[in-house]
């Protein structure tokens, strides 16, 4: 089993486990019970996935993260559960773009810059994430457009390679 494979399945199962854990901290035993299925579901049918699995996996697991953060719900493992679902989503699909022969040239540098780019996305992501339920204060719409514009013009350099 391949690196990127494992860490999917690590993914996986870490944010079905951080939903479980904070529906059953809030006593929401019905959230819990539901949060187990868009896991085990995509295990079971990982063999014979449709390329749109791991996108319904992310979106369902997106989604219970943010019933169970309007349901009362503790916000950070919710927030870290949706993080690691959108980690385990990436890796489902870029093992099926390598799978597809996207790349036919050597994978391993392309791989592994792909887990740096993804490690530093989703840890910077969490880590904005905590210091927004840490720190408290307002900032303009226009200022956090901005920002985020920034953000997505600084990913976009270092996702294209240099010519």
């Amino acid at each position: 089993m391949s690196l990127r494979r494992s860490l999917s399945i690590l993914f996986l199962t870490a944010s079905t486990a951080s939903l479980v854990i904070a529906f059953a901290a809030a006593g929401l035993w019905i959230g819990a019970g539901l949060s187990v299925f868009p896991g085990v579901l995509f295990l079971i049918t990982r063999r014979k996935a449709a390329r749109w699995m791991p996108t319904l996996f992310l979106c369902a697991m997106v989604a219970l993260a943010a019933a169970g953060v309007l349901a009362g719900a503790p916000a950070f493992p919710m927030i870290l559960a949706a993080t690691l679902a959108l980690g385990a989503w990436d890796f489902m699909s870029f093992d099926s773009s390598l799978d597809d022969g996207a790349l036919t040239k050597d994978r391993a540098p392309v791989g592994l810059r792909h887990l740096l780019l993804l490690g530093g996305a989703l840890g910077l992501g969490l880590a904005l994430a905590v210091c927004a339920m840490v720190l408290s204060f307002r900032i303009p719409f226009l200022v956090m457009l901005l920002i985020a514009i920034a953000g997505f013009v600084g990913l976009d350099r270092a996702v294209r390679p240099r010519q």
